[in-house]
């Protein structure tokens, strides 16, 4: 099978090319899955193909996805406001650390 894709003036061609993989099994289990296969009137190859799962991942969430309906409050368990001024405090600590030669 070939497929062309143009851009502009250049043509690029290419063939799709079918990808094997060898699996290595003792000779036993090789053995086993022949005769399964062959029980069901397939190779080997088919017969583990049709044995996998052939359900979809389901695609990744959006943040403001996976958060929908949990609304709500974490609380740290003590009584400082945690989030008072983070930005600040975490630059000031940026550059007391620079200061001192650790950053």
């Amino acid at each position: 099978m070939e497929w062309t894709v143009s851009f502009g003036r250049g043509i690029f061609r290419s063939e799709v090319m079918v990808v094997s993989r060898k699996l290595e099994l003792p000779d036993d289990v090789y053995d086993a899955l022949r005769e399964a296969a062959e029980a069901n009137g397939m190779t080997p190859a088919e017969w583990v193909s049709s044995r996998l799962p052939t359900e979809k991942k389901p695609t990744p969430k959006s943040l403001a996805e996976r958060f929908a309906g949990r609304v709500g409050r974490v609380s740290s368990g003590g009584r400082e406001r945690l989030s008072e001024d983070g930005g600040r405090k975490f630059a000031d600590y940026l550059e007391a650390k620079g200061r001192s030669g650790r950053l």
